[in-house]
């Protein structure tokens, strides 16, 4: 009962808040510092949104097709997007790595540490800017598997 009440108490100083700006909206979280929190917010969005996030933690993110900008300080960023998408990949990370599963150029810097890549930025291709300071930076591709016309599933 004194652990619950107390995790009640911490948990009361949790604030997420959401404000607009035109066609944007800005999610903002505060919790009290020093204090160990998990917090997994879920957010769906339109498929072809602009997407800007920063912060810390984990963040995955599923089949948007519109810009993404994501820079996190430190935590595992993992993008899953249509295979068949054309993309302009421009992903970095200071102290991890850079996985994709796309097409690209991936430059390592000396001293083992810190990872880009760079996908070729095609006319019309969805631009993916990627940033973690400490962390990996993920991106992979979602793949639909091919059906004969006549065994096509209907959507």
């Amino acid at each position: 009962p004194q652990n619950r009440q107390k995790g009640v108490q911490e948990l009361d100083q949790v604030r997420v808040a959401t404000t607009r700006k035109g066609n944007v909206l800005m999610l903002r979280e505060t919790y009290p510092r020093r204090k160990r929190f998990y917090l997994e917010t879920h957010i769906s969005v339109p498929r072809n949104a602009r997407v800007e996030i920063g912060g810390s933690g984990d963040l995955y993110i599923q089949g948007v097709t519109g810009a993404i900008d994501a820079k996190l300080s430190h935590g595992t960023m993992v993008l899953r997007l249509p295979e068949k998408g054309r993309y302009g990949i421009d992903a970095g990370s200071k102290f991890g790595s850079v996985t994709s599963d796309f097409a690209g150029k991936e430059r390592r810097r000396p001293w083992v540490v810190g990872h880009e890549f760079s996908g070729a930025a095609n006319a019309g291709a969805q631009k993916l800017r990627l940033r973690a300071g400490y962390g990996d930076v993920i991106i992979l591709k979602i793949r639909q598997p091919e059906y004969p016309a006549a065994v096509r599933p209907k959507s």
